[in-house]
């Protein structure tokens, strides 16, 4: 066991990345801890497009709260994308991060570009500087966005949810995303996700009502969503 822990302290590369409260060490060629100490409202990820995906994982006072996956970059970054950091205020938060692109050494690995570039933020900069984003369609104001999801009218006010991944620009943690109208062309859009992946599976498709009988029990008028838990069947 000696042997073992004198090996594993070896291969290990702490380092403190250029934001204070942000910690990181290296593990592995593939393996990274990053250990958040922040008061801000997000934490900015770095990706790169033309990657594969890392694995993610929020780790909350020593246990597993879920899994994202985020194309970290890796030599250069393309955009970020924000995780909201509210929930874990006052809470031990750590992301252990798996990468699959091919590393020699974890010298080579602590230079990917997303471990200096990574940042806090308490605002998130949402300027429409995209040539063909449509304008009178609905769009969300960053990621991926697919299907239509429990779309109900109340009180004057249109809810659309939709899927979506709020990390990166293709199919994946799949969650839906929610924007409000008044007119069905001016938006009003939430920058978190109405409803996220839990250990259940992603939030596939699904629907909401207005329950003008409280025959659910939440309350008369209430909005009720079912959806579609992607895990196991």
């Amino acid at each position: 066991m000696s042997l073992v822990a004198m090996s594993l302290s070896a291969a290990t590369i702490t380092a403190l990345a250029s934001e204070p409260g942000i910690k990181i060490e290296h593990l592995g060629t593939n393996n990274t801890i990053v250990r958040v100490d922040s008061d801000s409202k997000y934490l900015l990820l770095p990706v790169q497009e033309s990657i594969d995906d890392a694995t993610v994982k929020i780790i909350v006072d020593g246990k597993l709260e879920r899994t994202l996956a985020v194309r970290m970059a890796k030599s250069k970054v393309d955009y970020t994308v924000p995780l909201d950091l509210t929930p874990y205020k006052g809470h031990d938060l750590i992301l252990d991060v798996v990468t699959s692109q091919s590393r020699s050494s974890v010298r080579e690995a602590k230079d990917d570009a997303c471990w200096n570039n990574i940042a806090f933020a308490d605002t998130i900069d949402t300027t429409n500087r995209e040539k063909y984003r449509p304008i009178y369609h609905h769009t969300p104001i960053y990621g991926w966005m697919n299907d239509p999801n429990g779309m109900v009218y109340k009180d004057g006010v249109w809810h659309l949810c939709y899927q979506w991944n709020p990390y990166g620009s293709k199919w994946q943690n799949l969650s839906w995303g929610q924007s409000t109208s008044r007119d069905l062309i001016h938006w009003d859009h939430q920058l978190n996700p109405a409803v996220e992946p839990d250990g259940l599976g992603m939030i596939f498709s699904g629907s909401s009502a207005i329950d003008t009988a409280n025959s659910a029990g939440f309350g008369k008028d209430a909005i009720v969503t079912m959806y579609t838990s992607a895990g196991t069947g």
